[in-house]
């Protein structure tokens, strides 16, 4: 069962419900790594791992596209990666219509 406790807005009292979308941003992060460590102790991944190869599609710094984005380059910020350029402290960066390189990523999934 889906419940939802607490506000959507604090002013008008409107309630969450389970249809709310919400950021998750750098929480995320510790429960991620924790996982990902877990598998690397497992021998399934390597820290030198290509990140392209481990998410099925290319992912490049366009300033160095022939260097590869290793999983320790993104648990560690220094993959100077642009993911969440667009919108961070919006949803928008999930509107392919307003976030052009989110489209063009999802026409090749």
């Amino acid at each position: 069962m889906k419940k939802a406790f607490g506000y959507k807005d604090l002013e008008t009292k409107e309630p969450l419900t389970t249809d709310n979308l919400f950021r998750i941003a750098s929480i995320s992060k510790s429960f991620s790594s924790t996982a990902i460590m877990q598998l690397v102790e497992a021998g399934k991944v390597s820290l030198d791992d290509d990140i392209s190869d481990l998410i099925g599609f290319k992912v490049r710094n366009p300033k160095f596209p022939n260097t590869k984005i290793t999983l320790e380059m993104m648990l560690s910020h220094r993959s100077k990666s642009q993911m969440t350029a667009n919108g961070y402290f919006t949803l928008d960066v999930l509107d392919t219509t307003k976030t052009k390189r989110l489209a063009k990523i999802i026409q090749f999934l």
